[in-house]
């Protein structure tokens, strides 16, 4: 559902488990440092986003980065919200890149986020481009895999900070103060394609005619993913809605993917078998190899 409308292609959308498949799958395509971060084990709910950050500043190793590397993490927890982090050490300081779909209403609350890494320079997109209710997971991949293969992003959000004035209710009478390590960004114009909203675009002042990696302008990249529905609400009777279809789109990808990995390692299990029944191996593998439905509709 999108704002609300069935549409289709339908959405898939893949379980932890899945998660970190499609990690290991894309990092291992495009030469990148791609992860999914399951939290699922550490905390019991994840309604709130900010215990995902402190579990990350909780654990030195995973900000451990040498010069220049770069690194994307997938904070997720089961079903629940998705966040797309990227990593880069350069001259020596820790940039932390939170590419949040649904940042738009939670600015506050990065403040806080972001006082957790004092060390750190922290960066947040401006604004919400997630319509829908469940397409983070999908976004979260899509955005670090394209993230994680352009040059330097320090230098390219850098020119992307803007300050932003706006008055936040208080919150027990106390308002939270923006730490000095926290930057408001809009979104560059080769990570846009994922965006359903179309105000997101316009908000980060984006030229449409940017060529991305894959040789085609944004515009035309995101007119592919376009599609016309017939709004049937009383109130909007007769009208036409244009959806970004991109997300749904690629999570019928990122299932295929998902389905063939699975069948890979169903024939690798029947094979070993096989082989011990015809005593070539000497016992079955024992890292408990665990199997699942890749992704639910």
């Amino acid at each position: 559902m999108v704002n609300g409308i069935k549409i289709s292609p339908a959405l898939y959308q893949p379980t932890p488990e899945g998660m970190q498949q499609l990690c290991q799958h894309y990092s291992g395509k495009y030469g990148i440092s791609l992860h999914c971060l399951d939290l699922r084990p550490y905390m019991d709910s994840g309604d709130n986003i900010f215990p995902f950050f402190k579990f990350l500043s909780q654990h030195p190793l995973l900000l451990d980065m040498e010069e220049n590397e770069t690194k994307g993490i997938v904070l997720t927890h089961g079903k629940y919200h998705a966040v797309p982090v990227m990593l880069q050490k350069k001259e020596g300081t820790l940039h932390i890149f939170s590419f949040d779909s649904t940042a738009g209403f939670r600015v506050q609350g990065y403040f806080r986020i972001a006082a957790l890494f004092p060390e750190a320079r922290f960066y947040l997109n401006a604004g919400t481009r997630q319509a829908d209710d469940g397409s983070c997971l999908t976004d979260a991949v899509c955005i670090l895999k394209e993230a994680l293969q352009l040059p330097d992003m320090v230098t390219m959000l850098e020119s992307k900070i803007f300050a932003e004035h706006r008055a936040f209710q208080s919150s027990f009478f106390r308002t939270i103060e923006r730490p000095s390590n926290f930057f408001l960004f809009k979104m560059p114009e080769p990570l846009l394609f994922t965006a359903q909203v179309s105000k997101y675009i316009t908000e980060a002042d984006a030229d449409l005619n940017v060529m991305l990696r894959n040789g085609l302008t944004l515009r035309e990249y995101r007119d592919k993913y376009v599609f016309q529905v017939n709004l049937i609400s009383d109130e909007a009777v007769g009208q036409v809605k244009s959806i970004n279809s991109y997300l749904y789109v690629k999570s019928g990808e990122h299932k295929a993917v998902l389905d063939q990995i699975q069948a890979n390692d169903c024939t690798e299990d029947d094979q070993e078998v096989i082989d011990c029944m015809n005593n070539t191996s000497s016992s079955p593998r024992s890292d408990d190899r665990v199997r699942w439905t890749a992704l639910s509709r």
